[in-house]
């Protein structure tokens, strides 16, 4: 008998497929339902699942409130969700019966759209039991559901990244569990892969060969394994089969989750059962079900939809449809496209499989769909486009179960389950390097692992004998690493009756190659003197390169002096590096002896995990600073695909075998305080005014912000935030200007402000839930999460409530600050113990003469829950950085980053004439670097682009995606300092010393001897060097030049003026300070002076005046400084309440900075109001002010798949400051002078908040 013809009668509910035993379907009462999705009983169901019914039969006119959804909410009451019921329309047999369901009342489909079945909407409660009910009578032929009866029930999983209510646990390992619905136990056989679920994210590092165990009958440790540990999973996949027998699979309390909690330590048994003699097959996808046009396939039997089709959806890259593919719909070159999968069959009719066949698909099998056209917001064309085929692997053996249905008593259809694990990629098969150069980059953007996915179907016997198996599902993707999409797909495989139909699948033998390496050399190239250039040559940012062309690039400039080496130069030291292959790599030829990390010390401990087509390098412990590493493939052992092929190193357009980086350096300086860059929802400092403490609905402004005066010369008032919005799905994150103890960063358990029950002394952070009078009704249920699990320090962290805020509530986060009326008693600190500044406006602690930074009053930061949003929420770094200390200084040892720069010309007015102060760079110019993160929103795209800046993008864009520039980051720029001898040129300039100097030599040779300055009035008039030079001291002495001028002229004194000069110059000699001025002074003014006694007083004279205008500064070397700027958001006050301002990401921007074009594809620009504050100034003030700059650039992605945009200034904008109370100032940047790069999180490795 065929394969086909033994696999129905061993699913049959009647007699001939249970070895004798009673038939367990026999008390199954028959229904007219076929199939559904979720299927009846299925646990961890996705949030925003597909959902569909199929009966057997045509249900005629359906109402579309046919159905309803039931669920207990938190309080035991049973809640009523209305679904929209929408009828296949197609009249063929197989289709007829299907109806497709929707969350909410009068869910209409979007314009162009027939896919109904994956109607996007609000997303389904976490953790929560549902059944699908009938409100009104629906009925085929044979059967009907009345009002009130229930279809089928199903269990939502966790929402993603999100702690659990309660203790970290395990929720179920399969095989072995049973379906609370049906009592159906899953078969474990010899060939199943081990899923163990948790009930919140796991985390990684702590799962190895002693935390987590497999013990079998023998009481060996099955050793010999692929194990994944991702999200809420674990996956223990053994090489070898597994002998029939009892195991113990065992979990100790050395495993955690992100948020910290330990799990309890325990165990479950599983008996594995023979399979017998088992059969291998080819599951064959059928050529005239695959394409690459949508439109041309036929539809399947299960949702009506197309067959063979995977549609990728979420609203940062639009809907995509990705057919599955066949040799036939692509170029031939591309050589790895199959049709045919191979699985292996249990043998029928063993005692325990009841009316159930299990079968394996093994680890490494693939197939392949058409390539990803990247579209971000489904509008704005990427250099995606499109990509590589996408590569679909299982890197674990799929458990595969066809049974008897559990909805009929009947033989067919058979039901199909199966669970799976995929690593997802695209493929690089281009053979030019333009083409290569983008499928690398696709796949470093999509590459990644899911697992756990569940798939339902129908088997179906056509008539000829071929068993067609149709199965449909619904899982979730990472993009852009902190954003997820819903991927729903129909795949249909054909089982031949006949064994001559089966389809040689060709062995894999091409080997993996290395394609990107995070961190990656190509995210230092923005601000390289070589930048444009490059892009115009390559027509593409020199950010998407493969990595040998920017070490390339950045060894160019090396060599002209311009940096220092041409690697990463700044990774973190709390973070992970990771190396992107072209294929899965098999986790089980991951280990130190495949992939090591060293440093100068030698191999550094590491744990290794592969993510999709990735392998992360996780450090058991901080790495050094300043400290050059690298990474070592094939060390020992090699690193092999899932089909054993090594990895090779024959790709010129990829990483090396071996991979160098530095990390940032930590220079030692007087320790600053850390202050938040980031807090969102909010603003990241201490509040004042408004009127929310008592439940009003201003937030008020940060601490010491101070606008100046108003146009009538008073104090003008500060402009106060609205309380901020939230959405309810969005969480809270905060991130620091340097690395604080991680231990400091303490959830309170109860109200911390206007409210009680914290019982934590040590808790620093609280999240409250409020009443409309301000008063704190509870904390809020959730977890902190740090961006480094497991080390002593971080720069971030995140709160995850248990559940969604609720829309329309208020909330309070409170940061502690310790300060006078502080509600903690404990703070956040750093590694040498200073606490969180949380008033950034009234100093940070830059420069000498700051105010003592440390503390400030609690952050108390107000809230209001929103509806949910599938808008894109992400903090983004300006990435690299130059003040990797956190000082707010550029200090000696730390590496300038041209890419997140500002050239800054300063120049002041003295007597009359502006002067350039002359700074470091080659222009003149003085460098300043930014630094800290972004937190921004992407918004929905739209064709409202009409407050696009039309100049800096060359015309009003079609489309364009707005990007919400969240008010919660503030910016930094290091500190600018000039030093004494600076000061002194400028002074020697102005006064024109030298001109003096040789003037009096020559006034000097023509004198009698005994001369005084009285003697020299007739020879001298108006407009000579004594006249210059008592000019511009009367200027520089507090404008009394019109006195100076006649003592100077006449030689006599006794004036009112007179007077006025002479006590003047008395004062400055009583002062110990200023008395060498004084003293310099009175002997130039003094007609008794010997004229021989000038040229000593005129050349001591800069330094006498330095030493006054400089008063204490003196003995400093760089005695002006202004101090880390900070630029923040000020509130929109014409925003109707909408406090963000916008940016936008459009096709392409055309234009030209300080004359040279640029055309960027796709590119974002934004025109921004930044408010500017100095308040560390030293011999500087810099009052708060508002600067209006506008910027463009190109937004692209590295090869490693990280977000970057590119941005420089069109406009020239300034700021004006005052030195030493005297002297006016301003610093000013011309067009093209301000580079700003925000980068987002790193697609794998880096540091990371928990995202599924």
């Amino acid at each position: 008998m065929s394969a086909a013809g033994l696999v129905l009668p061993a699913c049959s509910s009647g007699s001939g497929g249970d070895n004798g035993d009673p038939n367990p379907r026999e008390d199954v009462t028959p229904t007219g339902l076929a199939f559904s999705y979720p299927f009846d009983g299925q646990q961890d169901v996705l949030l925003d699942t597909q959902m569909v019914v199929k009966f057997a039969g045509d249900v005629g006119d359906v109402p579309a409130d046919a159905l309803v959804l039931r669920y207990e909410d938190d309080d035991g009451d049973t809640v009523t969700q209305p679904l929209t019921v929408r009828a296949d329309d197609d009249d063929e047999a197989d289709q007829a019966g299907i109806l497709c369901l929707a969350l909410g009342s009068d869910v209409e489909l979007e314009d162009g759209r027939d896919d109904f079945c994956l109607q996007g909407g609000p997303d389904l409660r976490p953790d929560t039991d549902y059944a699908v009910v009938a409100s009104s009578t629906i009925a085929d032929s044979g059967t009907s559901f009345e009002d009130g009866q229930t279809l089928f029930r199903f269990t939502t999983r966790p929402a993603e990244g999100r702690p659990a209510p309660g203790d970290f646990r395990v929720t179920s390992v399969t095989p072995g569990d049973t379906n609370p619905e049906t009592g159906d136990q899953s078969l474990f056989t010899e060939f199943n892969a081990i899923r163990v679920i948790f009930n919140e994210p796991l985390d990684p590092a702590t799962v190895d060969g002693d935390s987590f165990t497999v013990t079998g009958p023998d009481d060996e440790d099955i050793d010999d394994a692929r194990v994944t540990a991702l999200g809420r999973y674990i996956v223990f996949d053994p090489s070898e089969d597994l002998e029939p027998g009892d195991y113990t699979i065992a979990w100790s309390s050395d495993i955690t989750s992100r948020f910290g909690k330990s799990l309890e330590a325990d165990s479950v048994e599983r008996t594995v059962l023979s399979v017998g003699d088992s059969l291998d097959q080819t599951l064959t996808i059928e050529r005239d079900t695959t394409g690459t046009d949508i439109d041309e396939l036929p539809d399947n039997n299960l949702n009506g939809l197309a067959t063979n089709n995977v549609e990728i959806g979420s609203q940062l890259i639009g809907s995509n449809d990705q057919p599955v593919l066949s040799p036939d719909d692509v170029d031939s070159r591309a050589g790895l496209i199959r049709t045919g999968i191979e699985t292996t069959l249990a043998e029928p009719g063993l005692s325990g499989f009841g009316d159930v066949f299990p079968a394996v698909i093994r680890a490494g099998q693939r197939f392949q769909l058409k390539g990803l056209t990247l579209e971000l917001g489904g509008e704005i064309a990427t250099p995606i486009d499109p990509s590589g085929p996408i590569d679909v692997n299982f890197i674990n053996d799929v458990s595969v179960y066809l049974s008897g249905n559990d909805y009929r008593n009947i033989e067919t259809p058979t039901a199909v389950r199966l669970r799976f694990d995929l690593g997802i990629g695209t493929l690089i098969t281009a053979m030019d390097q333009e083409n290569l150069v983008v499928q690398q980059l696709a796949n470093g953007v999509f590459n990644q692992s899911v697992l756990n996915i569940q798939a339902a179907g129908l088997a179906i016997p056509r008539d000829n004998g071929d068993l067609e198996i149709s199965t449909l599902g619904s899982f979730p993707i990472n993009v852009n690493r902190s954003d997820n999409a819903t991927v729903d797909f129909e795949l249909t495989l054909l089982l031949p009756a006949d064994d001559d139909d089966q389809i040689d699948v060709p062995a894999d033998e091409v080997p993996p190659t290395v394609t990107a390496v995070s961190p990656s050399a190509c995210l230092y190239t923005f601000g390289s003197p070589l930048y444009d250039a490059v892009y115009a040559d390559r027509g593409a940012p020199p950010t998407a390169l493969p990595e040998p062309a920017c070490r390339e690039l950045l060894g160019a400039e090396a060599q002209q002096g311009g940096r220092s080496d041409a690697l990463a130069n700044t990774f973190q030291v709390e973070s992970s590096p990771a190396v992107t292959f072209s294929s899965p790599i098999d986790p089980a030829s991951v280990s130190p002896s495949s992939i090591v990390l060293t440093g100068p010390s030698g191999d550094v401990d590491a744990t290794y995990r592969v993510e999709g087509f990735s392998v992360v390098v996780d450090p058991e412990a901080l790495l050094s600073a300043d400290t050059e590493y690298r990474i070592m493939l094939n060390n020992g052992d090699q690193l092999t695909d899932l089909a054993g092929n090594p990895v090779s190193f024959q790709n010129p357009a990829g990483p090396s075998q071996s991979i160098d980086f530095r990390t940032e350096p930590l220079i030692e300086t007087e320790p600053t305080a850390p202050l938040l860059g980031t807090l969102t929802p909010g603003i990241p400092c201490a509040l004042e005014g408004g009127d929310f403490m008592s439940g009003g609905d201003s937030a008020g402004h940060c601490v010491g912000d101070n606008p100046g005066n108003d146009e009538d010369g008073g104090d003008a008032a500060s402009e106060d935030f609205p309380v901020f919005d939230n959405p309810a799905n969005v969480a809270i994150e905060g991130f620091f200007s340097k690395l604080v103890e991680s231990d400091s960063i303490v959830l309170a358990d109860g109200c911390l402000v206007n409210g009680s029950g914290n019982t934590d002394a040590d808790a620093t952070v609280a999240v409250q839930r409020m009443d409309d009078s301000g008063q704190c009704v509870a904390a809020v249920e959730g977890e902190i999460a740090l961006a480094n699990r497991g080390d002593d320090l971080t720069r971030g962290f995140t709160f995850r409530p248990t559940r969604d805020f609720e829309p329309g509530a208020r909330y309070w986060v409170v940061v502690c600050g310790g300060d006078g009326a502080s509600a903690c008693s404990n703070r956040i600190v750093d590694a040498d113990g200073r606490a969180l500044n949380t008033d950034p406006l009234n100093g940070t602690g830059s420069t000498p003469a700051a105010a003592d930074a440390e503390g400030g009053p609690d952050i108390v930061m107000p809230f209001t829950a929103t509806a949910a949003t599938e808008d894109y929420f992400a903090t983004q770094a300006t990435f690299p950085y130059a003040d990797t200390n956190g000082n707010g200084r550029f200090d000696d040892g730390e590496n300038a980053q041209p890419g997140n720069r500002t050239r800054v010309e300063l120049t002041t007015e003295l007597l009359g004439t502006e002067i350039q102060i002359p700074g470091e760079q080659d222009d003149g110019s003085f460098a300043s670097y930014l630094s800290l993160t972004r937190p921004i929103a992407i918004r929905e795209s739209t064709g409202d682009c009409e407050d696009v800046d039309t100049d800096a993008v060359g015309g009003t864009p079609g489309s364009c995606i707005p990007v919400s520039l969240q008010p919660g980051g503030i910016n930094a720029l290091t500190s600018i300092n000039i030093s004494a001898d600076a000061l002194g040129g400028i002074l020697t300039q102005v006064l024109r010393v030298d001109e003096l100097t040789a003037a009096l030599g020559d006034l000097l040779g023509n004198m009698p001897e005994g001369t005084t300055v009285g003697d020299i009035n007739d020879m001298d008039d108006a407009g000579g060097p004594l006249d210059q030079l008592t000019g511009g001291l009367n200027q520089l002495v507090g404008g009394v030049t019109d006195v100076l001028i006649p003592v100077i002229g006449d030689g006599q004194g006794g004036s009112a003026d007179d007077m006025a000069v002479i006590e003047l110059i008395g004062a400055l000699q009583r002062n110990e300070v200023t008395a060498p001025l004084g003293n310099t002074l009175a002997g130039l003014i003094n007609s008794e002076t010997p004229v021989g006694a000038l040229p000593g007083l005129v050349d001591g004279l800069v330094d006498d005046l330095l030493g006054t205008l400089l008063g204490g500064l003196a003995g400093q070397d760089e005695p002006l400084q202004t101090g880390r700027v900070l630029l923040r958001f000020p509130n929109d006050a014409d925003a109707d309440g909408e406090v963000p301002q916008t940016g936008y990401i459009v096709e392409e921007c055309e234009g030209s900075i300080d004359g040279q074009p640029y055309h960027y594809e796709p590119c974002f620009t934004a025109s921004l109001t930044l408010t500017a504050n100095a308040p560390d100034g030293q011999g500087v003030s810099l009052p708060q002010q508002q600067i209006r700059t506008r910027l463009v650039g190109p937004v692209t992605f590295e090869q490693n798949g990280r977000l970057a945009i590119a941005l420089r200034n069109v406009n020239r904008f300034s700021l004006s400051a005052t030195a030493l109370d005297l002297l006016p100032a301003n610093a000013t940047v011309d067009p093209g002078d301000l580079n700003f790069q925000l980068t987002g999180a790193p697609v794998h490795g880096g540091r990371e908040f928990p995202n599924r």
